[in-house]
């Protein structure tokens, strides 16, 4: 791993800890933030799900209260994306095909963060064929599995970034295992909405300005706990 996607990776973990911190009222440096086998990280608090993805020049975090999350990020002018047949599937290319062409190059960007950020929740990860995943503006579900589906949501960060978050429907996609950690052993979508604020995030050895993104639509339980949140923060890198 190179110094600089070192510091991106550093960088994700201090978001996280940020978010946990804030959710569960403690302090950043109480949280510890660990990777599975699969390098995909978790925190050892119940019910609560984390997700990273960073790019040069951004590190976005997501944390969830009883829903799994997933998050990812691009550059918007990013060149190339992997051929399209490999990751889009039938569904896919005609919601494409019926967009103008100046639309396009972004909706293509868009839909690809939009998986990542899906297989990343789904416990799966490379697991799960990006093919296998079909995503129609703010939902996403399993092509042979409809049941099975993510609310997706456009986190505003900077501008030549796109940035998509993806929870669950119902909870039920299954978490980082003990083996996973090293141990033993289209129903209606959410509405849409959001607040955001600016909040400081110290990086280890840098100092950046963060930004926190609350979605109180669908985000908040019974007991008016907020249940997801996303930040990010900018890298020099």
């Amino acid at each position: 791993m190179t110094p600089a996607a070192r510091a991106r990776h550093a960088a994700g973990r201090a978001l996280v800890r940020r978010l946990v911190g804030g959710m569960l009222g403690c302090a950043p440096d109480d949280v510890v933030v660990q990777g599975d086998r699969h390098g995909r990280p978790f925190v050892e608090v119940a019910d609560v799900h984390v997700s990273i993805a960073h790019t040069r020049g951004l590190a976005v975090a997501a944390v969830s209260r009883g829903r799994q999350v997933g998050v990812d990020v691009e550059r918007t002018t990013r060149s190339p994306l992997p051929p399209p047949r490999l990751w889009l599937g039938a569904g896919d290319q005609r919601r494409l095909a019926r967009r103008s062409e100046v639309d396009r190059a972004d909706a293509l960007v868009r839909c690809w963060t939009a998986k990542e950020a899906v297989a990343k929740a789904s416990g799966l990860g490379l697991g799960l064929a990006l093919t296998a995943i079909e995503v129609d503006g703010d939902r996403a579900w399993l092509e042979r599995a409809p049941e099975r589906g993510w609310d997706l949501r456009d986190v505003v960060t900077v501008p030549g970034f796109t940035t998509t978050l993806a929870v669950a429907w119902s909870g039920v996609a299954p978490g980082p295992t003990a083996t996973d950690r090293g141990g033993a052993g289209a129903p209606q979508s959410a509405g849409a909405g959001q607040s955001s604020w600016n909040c400081p995030a110290t990086m280890p050895d840098v100092a950046v300005t963060g930004h926190v993104t609350r979605m109180p639509s669908d985000a908040v339980d019974r007991e008016g706990r907020t249940t997801h949140w996303c930040a990010w923060g900018g890298t020099p890198w």
